[in-house]
């Protein structure tokens, strides 16, 4: 016997698992799916208010309920000229559709209804997904940067059509699917319908601005369309759903989450340097993460008067953190290091690639000018679960952290080391959905 085959012989007795054939096809190594179902997207219904407002989509109990998009076409430079506008003195940053969306909220059935901020939809698509190449990819499919005058080319990016296409990320679907896909909502045990309702900012206000712009808000709405695209999965064979197998007032169903993202909380930083908050907003159930991200106020103030640079979805990583709680330290980021840490727990890199505009030129002429080679946003995502990898982050229950009745402090300095930031974190729990009596409910 070779010297090869000895190490494995002995590893063969150490090591307690059980031997699988990987050569041959085998029933060890051989899954058929038990109840063959079929996929389609032919749920497409248009926003009844795409400029501002709530728009709601109605998903009735028809089986497997999976993904869910928004679409939006905006008017091109000729259209809205006809309305009284121009686009040659205004921008939108890469993903402008998360600006246009405020927030969404979804109800199961007759489930408690939670809401969810446009800031941390965008985060946790990016947080979701399997590698950078597909995550930058999702964000910019949100919609492309736009200048009315494009220094880098001279031309209006408006000409033409432009198109946007944002993923809801609500918490029973995900983007990713490269082993993260969740199965679909079995909505047939539900006797109310699932209840997506979005709310969208004025589509006017979205907008950077330059110094001839008669004014920050658009002289009128720029979506020409929008309309919400559902992706279904129903039985082949309908016999072979469960409402059909047993009495559907006897039957409870656990659909596992891969997390729960609690509605984001902010406050502002009043220094520069070690800055002392009390991380609040938290609820009963084990806490699987904690993402922290600061915003300068400058970058998301309301509209005024001249020109503007909104660059509302650039974030920034706070310096120097430490997490404790009831006093004992969690997590430490010195100089940024937690960027590492992230990366080498996670399938990607706590970022993500952004546009950033700055005003150039002195009042009242100052020019919209795009950062060269764009910008990177970045995050912190603090961990107390325990690594799996994200096969398993449905099927696999990990562990996370009670911090009910906690007090937990974040020590931090600003991105920069100046004033004017705001810091905003969502906690992610354990969490699933319970069905039962045609009912939906979450557990924590």
């Amino acid at each position: 016997m070779s010297m090869n085959a000895n190490i494995s012989s002995v590893q063969d007795v150490i090591r307690d698992g059980e031997k699988l054939d990987i050569y041959y096809y085998s029933k060890q190594n051989l899954f058929i799916q038990s109840r063959p179902t079929v996929r389609n997207n032919k749920f497409v219904q248009a926003l009844t208010s795409p400029n501002i407002g709530t728009n709601q989509f109605i998903f009735s109990p028809d089986q497997g309920f999976s993904d869910l998009i928004l679409i939006v076409e905006l008017l091109n430079q000729t259209e809205v000229s006809a309305n009284g506008a121009s686009y040659v003195n205004y921008a939108l940053s890469r993903g402008w559709m998360y600006s246009l969306l405020q927030n969404v909220a979804v109800r199961y059935g007759g489930s408690s209804q939670y809401f969810f901020d446009s800031n941390q939809i965008a985060l946790m698509n990016a947080v979701d997904m399997q590698d950078a190449p597909s995550r930058d990819t999702l964000f910019r499919l949100a919609g492309d940067a736009l200048m009315g005058t494009n220094p880098l080319n001279g031309s209006n990016d408006f000409s033409t059509n432009n198109y946007g296409y944002l993923y809801l990320n609500l918490p029973h679907n995900t983007p990713n699917g490269d082993g993260l896909k969740m199965a679909p909502l079995p909505t047939e045990l539900l006797r109310q319908p699932v209840l997506v309702q979005v709310n969208l900012n004025n589509s006017r206000s979205i907008f950077s601005s330059a110094g001839a712009a008669t004014s920050p808000l658009m002289g009128a709405n720029v979506v020409k369309s929008a309309s919400f695209q559902a992706v279904q999965v129903r039985m082949v064979d309908s016999a072979n759903l469960l409402t059909n197998e047993e009495d559907p007032n006897k039957i409870t169903y656990v659909y596992p989450l891969k997390y729960f993202q609690q509605q984001v909380v902010s406050t502002s930083l009043t220094t520069a340097l070690k800055n002392n908050v009390n991380i609040t907003g938290f609820r009963n159930g084990s806490v699987r993460s904690i993402i922290l991200w600061c915003q300068k106020e400058s970058d998301i103030a309301p509209p005024q008067a001249g020109a503007r640079a909104f660059n509302d979805n650039n974030w920034y990583a706070p310096k120097n953190t430490v997490l404790s709680i009831n006093g004992e330290i969690f997590d430490v980021s010195v100089f940024g290091s937690s960027q590492l840490l992230n990366l080498v727990n996670n399938k990607q890199a706590s970022e993500l690639a952004m546009t950033r505009y700055e005003l150039a030129g002195v009042a009242p002429n100052e020019t919209l000018v795009p950062v060269v080679g764009g910008f990177t946003a970045t995050y912190l995502k603090v961990d107390f679960s325990q690594h799996a990898d994200p096969v398993t982050s449905s099927n696999l229950l990990v562990g996370g952290k009670s911090i009910t009745n906690s007090i937990v402090n974040f020590q931090c300095d600003t991105p920069v080391g100046q004033t004017g930031w705001r810091l905003y974190w969502v906690s992610l729990y354990n969490s699933s959905l319970v069905f039962s009596m045609g009912n939906c409910e979450y557990s924590f």
